[in-house]
């Protein structure tokens, strides 16, 4: 079935309208993602903040060598997720899960010490 010149131009107006709308809400979307990401690699760095003050306190060998496996991933994490930023959209998936799986051995860290 094919369109009369009046639908085509139907059509267009509002496929132009679409696009923009869809612009707006990819720039709302862009901004907010900015701020979640500065909030989580805030946190990431108050936590890594607080497991060296932890191992500075350390007195057991034990316990040094637990808070030291988690300073370790929690660097990690940091680092996957400086590196997101700059990796192309093909990658992003990839260093996504490594960040997840970073986060359950970190979790995991957590409870052992």
């Amino acid at each position: 079935m094919k369109a009369t010149p009046a639908q085509k131009v139907a059509i267009r107006k509002a496929l132009k309208k679409a696009k923009a709308s869809l612009a707006k809400v990819t720039v709302q979307v862009k901004k907010i993602t900015v701020n979640v990401r500065g909030k989580r690699s805030a946190a990431i760095k108050a936590k890594i903040a607080s497991i060296k003050a932890k191992i500075a306190k350390a007195k057991s060998p034990e316990r040094r060598a637990a808070l030291k496996a988690q300073l370790k991933v929690a660097k990690k994490i940091a680092a996957l997720r400086k590196a997101l930023k700059a990796a192309p959209e093909a990658k992003k998936l990839a260093i996504k899960a490594k960040i997840n799986r970073a986060n359950a051995q970190l979790k995991a860290a957590t409870k052992t010490v």
